[in-house]
């Protein structure tokens, strides 16, 4: 008897032993297996906190003088509909559905049943009917032109006139291509950073000039600004202030005009390093292959808990083991850069895991505009892209055409243009010439 028990335990302990091999050898050699890895995300929200907002705001210089203070809601802007309307000379009516803002400058139609909607449009506080300033001005001919350094909103006419390319021919004639805007972050907070508030200002005039000339677009947002050496840790779902709400506000313009988001990464960077500039992921990341795939998650969270859809991952600077594919994989449906374990180079690759889900790996074989002055590049790879048969996709950081875009305001118009000297219009020109137009690839 004695023996027989010996024998089962020892059994036992070599299965175990055994088990324990296979899981080192997953975790050392190919990763760690799906089973092991966290879950992906629900999809119910987190319940962000309501802050009262110390911001004065301005009606063509004047200062609005609010009786119910506006406040933070999921990181956005919300002020009293009513008062504020009053102040900008606005009629307020509604019906089972809407509220509908009518301005001398436009109307704006504000959908009443929140039940769906994430966030709120529609906020009842005490009996006071509160708006989302993005909702509130979105059709109203009004633009906000937001000073985080003194805590200051001012609202004045939006411009009429938007650059446009002459189009030669129709867009039904076009053939797809894809663009991507890089490295969108909440950087503003850094007294270095690219998109404070001008910035994010320039950055919304390049999204509604993108709409006007019917180019769709893909955002690639780093959810999470971090500058170790400056200590700067920009959490949007924790930290909420005018700047935060000013950036939520343009992301809302982007996707409002034409841009999907997709995650660059959680933070863009390791160590020391300033997010943008360094790496995340790769064979040197100084992660664990568990923290990896959690930092994937965490990059979703933020967007679920701020109320985005995300429709894509890229790894910073491409950069990604085999074993970090296949984390993304699990999480996301698209891989915004080129497959490398197949030899069709410059062509989407779709494919189906064994969970039936359907993944795709997007290139972008035509590469990037490196700076302003880049236009002979690009549009020498738009060339070989097309000589190749490649599918015609690049990306472009938006901050290389501040220095030639101007803001300004006249007779209370504010003014913001993308100038045909900018890389955009330059590379949309040459987009046209080849009659291609900018699209999504989520149906192909």
């Amino acid at each position: 008897m004695k023996k027989s028990v010996k024998k089962t335990a020892l059994i036992v302990i070599i299965i175990l032993l055994l088990i324990l091999c296979l899981i080192y050898a997953l975790y050392k050699y190919k990763g760690i297996a799906d089973c092991f890895l966290p879950s992906d995300i629900s999809p119910v929200q987190t319940e962000l906190s309501i802050k009262s907002l110390d911001a004065d705001f301005y009606f063509f210089n004047k200062k609005i003088e609010f009786s119910n203070k506006p406040y933070i809601k999921t990181g956005r802007i919300y002020i009293p509909l009513y008062e504020t309307s009053e102040t900008m000379g606005a009629k307020v009516t509604e019906d089972n559905n809407y509220y509908n803002l009518i301005f001398e400058t436009g109307i704006s139609h504000i959908y009443k049943q929140n039940d769906n909607l994430y966030p709120k449009r529609i906020i009842n506080t005490e009996g006071v009917i509160y708006v989302s300033f993005f909702e509130f001005l979105k059709n109203s001919g009004y633009t906000p032109v937001f000073d985080s350094t003194k805590n200051r909103v001012d609202i004045f006419l939006s411009q009429k006139y938007i650059t446009t390319n002459d189009v030669p021919f129709s867009l039904k004639e076009t053939s797809s291509a894809y663009l991507r805007l890089e490295d969108i972050m909440a950087d503003g907070i850094d007294p270095k950073g690219y998109y404070n508030d001008v910035g994010l200002e320039k950055l919304r005039a390049v999204a509604s000039y993108l709409y006007q000339n019917n180019q769709k677009f893909y955002i690639a947002w780093i959810p999470l600004y971090k500058n170790p050496m400056e200590n700067i840790e920009n959490d949007l779902t924790k930290d909420f202030n005018l700047y935060n709400a000013s950036f939520l506000y343009t992301l809302d313009y982007l996707v409002s005009h034409g841009g999907k988001i997709g995650l660059h990464g959680l933070t863009h960077q390791y160590n020391n390093e300033k997010s943008a500039d360094g790496y995340e992921f790769g064979k040197d990341t100084p992660y664990s292959e568990m923290e990896c795939a959690e930092r994937m998650l965490h990059a979703k969270e933020i967007a679920r808990d701020l109320g985005y859809e995300v429709y894509f991952f890229e790894f910073p600077h491409y950069a990604a083991t085999s074993t970090h594919l296949r984390y993304a994989e699990k999480y996301y449906n698209v891989i915004y850069q080129q497959d490398t374990s197949t030899d069709k180079r410059g062509t989407i690759v779709n494919f189906t895991r064994a969970d039936n889900r359907n993944i795709k790996y997007v290139p972008t074989p035509a590469d990037y505009i490196s700076n302003i002055y880049d236009i002979d590049g690009i549009n020498s790879r738009i060339d070989d892209s097309i000589k190749n048969g490649y599918i015609i996709s690049l990306f472009y950081h938006p901050k290389i055409d501040f220095e030639v875009m101007i803001t300004k305001t006249e007779n209370n118009i504010r003014i913001c243009n993308v100038p045909e000297n900018s890389a955009i219009y330059r590379v949309i020109e040459k987009i046209f010439s080849e009659k291609l137009t900018f699209d999504y690839f989520d149906n192909i």
